[in-house]
């Protein structure tokens, strides 16, 4: 299954369908306004971005002798980077990407693109050997076109690339079922390894041995010593990651019961948000066909049974995590459930062909299948257009002759990563100072919780300013009540009402969730605006330190 497209990109047929899904990928994309967009897509996408520049630079530097201290400097300049809370293979492949062809928003979408059609590609190969090329299209195009996936396409995020792993990593097992190689196992594990180290979501792949097994009734599996070599990739180098990287998982509270209560409604309602009623009745079907009504069990395709196992799997373990239940997470699950609706179709036809063409009934099928999807689910992600900051700092930087400057951001948190993308994508080094309101004026962990009223008088917050040297403060105006902490008034009251230390130099619109707000973003540079493009004032990067207590930083 894994070598199936190497043989066919041998013979072409592996670049024309990646090259076709790649552009269908593009395609939906620009429709959608991906490449017109900001990084203000989900709260977490600038991170990515920082983070990922932080790689580049680290592995331009040809000194990796101090990555620790390399992140935390990143980090004061940029204070969005993330590694250590998350994983680093999503930040090492974007940071090697960024090398390559630059960085860019453009250049970002497109690995993501990339990612998309390498597993639409595998899907299409894969149905394509256990049904038929036919399947393999259906599936390939419900996949990319399921309203998740164009989301996790419009922005800089992991799914993709976590996805492509657990979907690999799965077929690797299937393989090994098959062939009982200890090559085949240490793949599944290697593979598992590297998707885990992209996401924790991956760890569900150590459910799906166990799952495959017991669907095929192959327990003689449990001697082989394929089986268990597959488990040291991961716990030579995933288990000590997470033991000692910083948790990010944010108990919801109360027990494992009120967990399953919440999420398991919750993923069947994404699930039929993203591929609707009919395509997710034919999966059953397919599941029936190919699994349930098999016997003897030992019958069962492994390449079915895997599938199924990584669909079980994943379901099963974001029910019980103590984390916010999140449609982008159904995600992981649209491969197996597009390759067993395609299965379903397979079945229906097989019935009712009496005396029409059996291939003539599975291409109706399918049409109709796709009508129906392209009725009651598909949608263009337009929600997500987002953007602004990156004309906000262009706009800026012209004016001070593009000289390093100390920001001060007031917004939210996905605002203040919006701004620090921008910024660190219009330096080629890090040189500015970014600060964000949250951070040095509420405090509070990573969830934002704990947070005070740090500087709570006008002067406190104007002698902050001026001990941090502060040159530019960007206001966002279209704050939920709800985002308004007490210093965001403060702090605009304070730099409106002081016009001989701060001016206004400009008022910029953005765009969130495909709204236009126009004129919502402020930008006061310190007096005399001139003397700004003459030379970056000194930075105390030592008070900063005091101010920045997160955790992450110790």
């Amino acid at each position: 299954m894994v070598r199936l497209p190497v043989r066919a990109i041998g013979k072409g047929e592996g670049v024309l369908a990646f090259a076709a899904l790649l552009g269908l990928v593009m395609f939906l994309q620009i429709l959608g306004g991906a490449y017109a967009s900001g990084f203000g897509g989900y709260p977490d996408e600038p991170v990515h971005l920082v983070t990922s520049l932080m790689a580049r630079d680290f592995l331009a530097s040809l000194d990796f002798r101090h990555p620790v201290q390399f992140a935390v400097q990143y980090y004061y300049h940029y204070p969005k980077v993330a590694i250590g809370v998350w994983p680093p293979v999503l930040y090492g492949t974007l940071g090697i990407w960024f090398l390559l062809v630059g960085a860019s928003r453009v250049s970002a979408l497109m690995f993501i693109a990339l990612l998309a059609a390498m597993t639409a590609s595998l899907i299409y190969f894969t149905g394509k050997r256990l049904i038929g090329r036919w399947a393999g299209i259906l599936a390939a195009l419900l996949f990319i076109a399921s309203p998740l996936v164009q989301e996790a396409s419009a922005r800089v995020m992991s799914e993709h690339l976590v996805t492509l792993g657990m979907l690999v990593s799965t077929l690797c097992f299937a393989r090994f079922a098959r062939t009982e190689r200890v090559s085949n196992g240490l793949a599944f594990g290697s593979v598992a390894a590297v998707a885990i180290l992209t996401h924790g979501n991956a760890w569900a792949l150590g459910l799906v041995p166990g799952i495959a097994l017991a669907l095929t009734n192959r327990w003689y599996l449990l001697r082989r010593s394929g089986l268990w070599l597959a488990a040291l990739p991961v716990l030579v180098f995933c288990i000590p990651w997470y033991a000692f990287a910083p948790s990010i998982i944010d108990a919801r509270g109360g027990d494992i019961v009120s967990f399953i209560v919440a999420a398991v409604p919750g993923y069947t309602r994404f699930l039929y948000i993203d591929l609707g009623l009919p395509i997710i009745i034919l999966a059953l079907i397919g599941i029936w066909h190919t699994i349930i009504q098999v016997r003897p069990r030992s019958q069962v395709v492994p390449e079915w049974a895997a599938l199924a196992a990584l669909a079980i799997a994943t379901f099963g373990l974001h029910c019980v995590l103590p984390i916010p239940v999140d449609s982008r997470y159904a995600v992981l699950l649209t491969p197996p459930v597009v390759l067993f609706s395609a299965a379903g179709v397979n079945r229906i036809a097989d019935l009712v062909a009496f005396r029409l063409p059996v291939g003539a009934v599975r291409a109706g099928l399918a049409l109709i299948l796709i009508a129906a999807f392209g009725t009651e689910s598909f949608a263009l992600p337009l929600q997500l257009r987002n953007g602004g900051y990156g004309a906000l700092v262009r706009g800026v930087m012209s004016r001070v002759s593009n000289v390093p400057q100390i920001w001060l951001v007031s917004s939210d948190a996905t605002g203040e990563g919006c701004l620090i993308a921008a910024v660190a994508l219009q330096e080629p080094h890090p040189a500015s100072y970014v600060l964000r309101g949250k951070t040095l004026l509420a405090g509070g962990d990573w969830f934002g919780r704990n947070t005070q009223d740090r500087f709570d008088t006008p002067a406190k917050l104007a002698k902050l300013l001026d001990d941090l040297h502060v040159t530019i403060i960007v206001i966002d105006d279209s704050l939920a009540p709800t985002d308004r902490l007490p210093y965001h008034a403060r702090l605009k009251n304070l730099v409106a009402g002081e016009s001989e230390t701060w001016e206004l130099i400009g008022s910029y619109p953005q765009v969130k969730d495909g709204i236009v707000l126009a004129n919502s973003l402020h930008v006061y540079a310190r007096r005399p605006v001139a003397s700004l493009a003459a030379a970056m004032p000194a930075f105390p990067l030592d008070r900063l330190k005091a101010l920045m207590i997160r955790k992450e930083l110790r």
